[in-house]
């Protein structure tokens, strides 16, 4: 009974110590996320105004999909608003209305760098794409349509099997023309702070599974 018992844990120890990332189709791991928080908005005379008068509302809807445990992308919808400081004659602070569209490369940081498993409950997510932002007309600065670089980085706290807890950091840098005013800063910046939940649809999680190597068996 002992020689046997002792066979076999040698036996499942060998089988197990090989394992591989089951098979995925198309329509597994996607996910949604929603988020709200706020922008702040860097660009020429930031500096002049107090930290809390450019702040304002923000909110966000993406869906993505992780294609393996190190690797994803995701479509972005967010935006609502930006204040911008003015040293002119009204000497304001005035408000930008626009909608932008972003589509971002993910990288899991926890996975790239570390063993992976099976799911872990804390993610770190590097964010890299492209943004599309349309600026509404208001104080006569007319409409724009802005293309630019999009980059960010992504905490997500796993609270179940389904569902997540993220916060998230990211910004546009655009043309210089955002805000009206041209010259000064190469780039106009809204800087975003969001919190928000993840919802991962059927089939979200990776597993592995242990390879068993015919001649061993």
């Amino acid at each position: 009974i002992i020689l046997t018992l002792t066979l076999s844990f040698f036996i499942f120890t060998g089988f197990a110590q090989e394992k591989a990332l089951k098979q995925y189709g198309f329509w597994d791991n996607w996910y949604i996320q929603l988020q709200g928080g706020a922008s702040y908005f860097l660009g020429e005379y930031s500096q002049e105004a107090d930290f809390t008068d450019l702040l304002t509302p923000q909110v966000a809807l993406s869906v993505g999909k992780h294609f393996n445990p190190v690797y994803g992308a995701r479509l972005q919808f967010s935006g609502w608003q930006n204040k911008t400081r003015y040293l002119d004659n009204s000497d304001a602070i005035r408000k930008i209305n626009y909608a932008q569209g972003s589509l971002d490369g993910l990288i899991n940081l926890t996975n790239l760098f570390t063993k992976f498993n099976g799911e872990k409950g804390f993610n770190l997510y590097l964010i890299g794409g492209v943004t599309y932002l349309h600026r509404f007309d208001k104080h006569g600065l007319g409409t724009a349509n802005i293309v630019g670089p999009h980059a960010g980085i992504q905490a997500d706290l796993r609270l179940s099997s389904a569902l997540s807890l993220n916060l998230e950091a990211s910004a546009p840098f655009l043309h210089d023309r955002f805000n009206g005013i041209k010259g000064g800063e190469p780039y106009d910046v809204p800087v975003n702070g969001l919190l928000g939940l993840t919802y991962r649809f059927n089939k979200s999680v990776f597993e592995v599974a242990d390879i068993l190597d015919p001649a061993q068996i």
